[in-house]
């Protein structure tokens, strides 16, 4: 506490009446020549004091302290000791106890916690008498009697720990329950093994009804996993003889946290599944597989099952109904996995219907893959009313994964391309041939192509803006190949337009080609005619950049 603090409290006590001014006024001389307040009134009278006491009780209040070796005393550590009766008194009475070297601060918190000698005394009767101070204060906190230490010890032997003895007391633990539990057979246990199974309330008879069931080498951690998983010994025994007879700990949880009843495995081994472990039944109840299910679905023909596949079937919701809607479709010969194909990828019994009526004896396989590449029964309608016949599920496949529609195709035919079978549409679309594609090459004046001369003007990298842009250059319409030609060579529409203005227009592709390929280019062009140094003719031109 700072000076100004004490200070304030001082006047505090002035104005309640607790002190006099005058003895108000010799505490602020104490604080001032730093000395303990024995010549003033203090804040508090000790217990049993006037509030009116005189300065000489005080004062001999400090004496006494000092007698006891409380030299030097501080403001704060005097009004900490007055305002919770630290007497004297009960400071030789601690004393008397063996406790001699007690700071101020120990004691005023035996004082708070109303750590009495006789509370002391008594603990020390019961055999707990080198406990240091803490110690008791915290048995006094936690509200250990002098009987119920004498019990524990009695009960844990006589090692028994201060702390453990709080820690039964915070939990509940009577030595009634840790004597119950040796009894039942667990001996060799911790403070900790014991308050555990308090706090997950296990009781002696619950160990003892393991032991008859026939689990006798649980440990302490077993018993508390069984516990809090409510798995009683009467459903160890009813699972035992439900047939699983090899259980672990960690099978009993496993069962009792996903709630499976020895009725559930019953009804497996009489529906024909034998041979299941613990993992087996798990599994099959995680994923809501019933006794029930199993038998519809070997009704629906799934005969040879076994766990794997009843999970994968319950995971996909492939019903025993499903599996038989598939079968009256014409798919009579399914595994578990084509089920599960079939149901990954949304496949209908009305599907398979359908696309088999068009396509014929199709396996599970082609039609999943039909399915995949969203091969619609009126998408082959379709092609049969375009006068496609003998469709093939692979060349359907084809068309769909390269993205020929049926719009694609009539298009195709009004751009007249009236004769082309699939597989020529499907190397069309391939290589990037779209409608806009050849409307532009007819724009441009290149028609009646074949489709390999359109694939090939279109590898050849020649773009419908480098053919337009030659138009508008000046040039007329040309071949494919020479349009190829022209790009290969590097004749730009740049160099078309700046010969043309230099009175050029009549130039043919070759001369181009030869031009462009001799180095000339279009600033080369420009300067020749803003400077007027040579006729600008194709033999001076080619001269001069071959020259250059």
């Amino acid at each position: 506490m700072t000076l100004k603090e004490e200070r304030g409290m001082i006047l505090e006590m002035i104005a309640e009446g607790k002190i006099t001014a005058e003895d108000g006024e010799k505490l602020f001389e104490a604080l001032d020549s730093g000395a303990p307040p024995e010549a003033a009134r203090a804040e508090r009278r000790p217990r049993g004091r006037g509030r009116n006491a005189p300065a000489e009780l005080e004062t001999e209040y400090l004496a006494e302290l000092r007698q006891l070796g409380f030299h030097d005393i501080r403001m704060h550590d005097y009004h900490e000791m007055q305002l919770h009766g630290v007497t004297p008194e009960f400071i030789r009475a601690y004393r008397d106890l063996g406790f001699r070297d007690l700071e101020i601060d120990e004691l005023v918190q035996a004082r708070i916690h109303d750590l009495t000698p006789g509370y002391i005394r008594s603990l020390a009767k019961a055999g707990w008498a080198d406990l240091d101070m803490d110690e008791f204060v915290q048995m006094r906190i936690h509200g250990v009697t002098a009987d119920y230490a004498t019990q524990m010890r009695a009960a844990l032997g006589a090692d028994a720990d201060p702390d453990d003895i709080v820690q039964f007391k915070i939990h509940n633990v009577s030595p009634d329950y840790v004597r119950t539990i040796y009894e039942a057979g667990l001996t060799d246990l911790s403070a900790d093994d014991i308050t555990q199974m308090r706090i997950h309330g296990v009781q002696p008879e619950y160990i003892i009804a393991f032991r008859q069931s026939g689990l006798d080498d649980l440990e302490v951690d077993d018993i508390i996993q069984l516990r809090i998983h409510n798995a009683s010994p009467e459903y160890v025994t009813s699972i035992r003889e439900a047939g699983l007879t090899d259980l672990d700990v960690d099978d009993i949880a496993q069962m009792r946290i996903h709630g499976v009843q020895p009725e559930y495995i019953k009804a497996f081994w009489e529906g024909g599944l034998a041979d299941l472990d613990v993992d087996d039944i798990v599994q099959l109840r995680i994923h809501n597989v019933s006794p029930e299910y199993v038998q519809a679905a070997r009704a629906a023909g799934l005969t040879d099952l076994d766990v794997d596949d009843l999970v994968q079937l319950r995971i996909h919701n492939a019903s025993p109904e499903y599996v038989k809607s598939f079968r009256d479709a014409g798919l009579t010969d399914l595994t578990v996995e084509d089920l599960v194909q079939l149901r990954i990828h949304n496949v209908s019994p009305e599907y398979v219907k359908a696309v088999r009526a068009a396509l014929g004896d199709l396996d599970t396989d082609t039609i999943v893959e039909l399915r995949v590449q969203n091969v619609s029964p009126d998408f082959i309608t379709e092609l049969s009313n375009l006068g496609f016949r003998d469709l093939d599920a692979d060349t359907l496949s084809d068309l769909r994964n390269q993205g020929v529609s049926i719009n694609y195709i009539r298009e195709i035919r009004d751009l007249g391309y009236t004769d082309q079978n699939l597989d020529s549409l499907i190397d069309l679309r391939n290589q990037g041939i779209t409608p806009a594609y050849l409307r532009g090459l007819h724009a441009a004046g290149l028609t009646g192509l074949s489709p390999d001369e359109v694939i090939d003007f279109r590898n050849n990298g020649v773009s419908l803006s480098f053919v337009n842009e030659l138009t508008r250059a000046g040039l007329p319409p040309l071949t494919a190949d020479q349009y190829y030609d022209l790009d290969y060579a590097g004749v730009t529409p740049e160099l078309v337009r700046a010969l043309a203005e230099a009175g050029l227009k009549d130039l043919t592709p070759g001369q181009l080609e030869e031009l462009a390929e001799a180095g000339l280019t279009t600033n080369m062009v420009r300067e020749l005619r803003s400077g007027g140094l040579i006729e600008p003719t194709y033999a001076n031109l080619l001269q001069y950049a071959q020259n250059d």
